[in-house]
């Protein structure tokens, strides 16, 4: 009985080790040693399709003020909140802060509701908004100098509200 025991004491944690280092180990690296980033960056290479990648057209900096006029048009003229506060507090998933600070200035205009942004090359990128269409339409054009409301601006968006229908 004596020689059982001594054969089991060394028995049992032999038995133990090999559960642990074959049975949890896929488990314990999976989930407890990724982070919560690494894990969200693993699911989504799961679902990544096939394809070369291909960024927008035009550089990074202004699809950035074009977010951020965007986002100042509807929430200025949409909610009525003071543009400084927006400017300062909302839609960071389209402007970081770190790309607003890039921007030379930014303005909005009561009047043609819209909202412009003004990058450090000088050109000018503008949000409008279409009350009558629940729409917000933004122009990166490179344009430097005045507000481009004139009589073009207007035509093009006559023919802009023509095309699409009216909310009803």
């Amino acid at each position: 009985m004596q020689q059982a025991f001594s054969a089991m004491k060394y028995l049992i944690p032999i038995v133990v080790l090999i559960f642990i280092s074959t049975g949890c180990q896929d488990e314990v690296t999976s989930t407890a040693v990724l982070s919560d980033t690494d894990r969200l960056i693993q699911r989504a290479l799961e679902h990544e399709l096939d394809t070369d990648y291909s960024p927008p057209p035009g550089d990074a900096l202004s699809h950035h003020a074009a977010g951020f006029a965007k986002v100042l048009c509807s929430v200025v003229f949409v909610t009525g909140l003071e543009a400084e506060f927006v400017a300062e507090n909302i839609g960071y998933f389209s402007a970081r802060y770190e790309e607003r600070a890039k921007f030379s200035k930014w303005s909005i205009h009561e009047d043609d509701k819209c909202a412009e942004v003004t990058l450090p090359n000088g050109i000018k990128g503008q949000a409008v908004i279409i009350p009558s269409h629940d729409m917000v339409v933004v122009n990166m054009s490179p344009y430097k100098g005045a507000f481009a409301s004139g009589e073009d601006l207007k035509q093009a968006f006559e023919v802009l509200m023509a095309a699409i229908p009216e909310n009803t």
